[in-house]
């Protein structure tokens, strides 16, 4: 295990010195994007537990969560592609 998590390590960090820019836009896109539609269903709700999500992948349930879910992870995956290209 520990050999996996050093040749990850020297991996990524050999992939961060040739594709800094690139890594710095999709982190960037990814955080700020989930940052801000999380925030948002803070106030406006509708957004499940992320432990809830987790138990409903593991008993293949995913018909449970709500229509208010699948709009968010939308916004979350356009707000991504906007913060990668802008």
């Amino acid at each position: 295990m520990f050999l996996c998590v050093v040749c990850g390590g020297i991996i990524g960090s050999l992939a961060a010195c040739c594709w800094e820019d690139a890594i710095l836009k999709i982190a960037t896109g990814c955080t700020g994007a989930y940052i801000s539609v999380r925030s948002l269903s803070l106030v406006v709700g509708g957004w499940p537990d992320e432990n809830m999500v987790a138990e409903y992948i593991n008993n293949g349930t995913l018909d449970l969560l709500s229509n208010e879910f699948y709009y968010y992870l939308i916004a979350v995956v356009v707000l991504t592609i906007a913060g990668i290209v802008v």
